[in-house]
């Protein structure tokens, strides 16, 4: 987008994912979903002991980590 001229967020708004340490480092920071990585492993690793083991899962919550890489939505 700097190359091209294109100021973020003003004119690009820009978003990633897995809300590594690398979005904090970047200018402006990312706006990222951040994983639960963890949850996540967990129970893909219960799935490939038991596969035949009804787990009660919940939904893994994913959360919107808003920095300085995307405005405001207008309408």
């Amino acid at each position: 987008a700097n190359r091209k001229g294109l100021s973020v967020p003003e004119q690009l708004s820009v978003a990633g994912f897995d809300d590594t340490i690398i979005a904090t480092i970047l200018w402006p920071q990312l706006t990222t979903i951040r994983q639960p990585i963890h949850d996540m492993g967990f129970t893909a690793a219960q799935l490939l002991i038991d596969p035949q083991e009804n787990y009660a899962s919940e939904p893994h919550a994913h959360d919107l980590v808003v920095r300085n890489s995307t405005a405001k939505c207008v309408s």
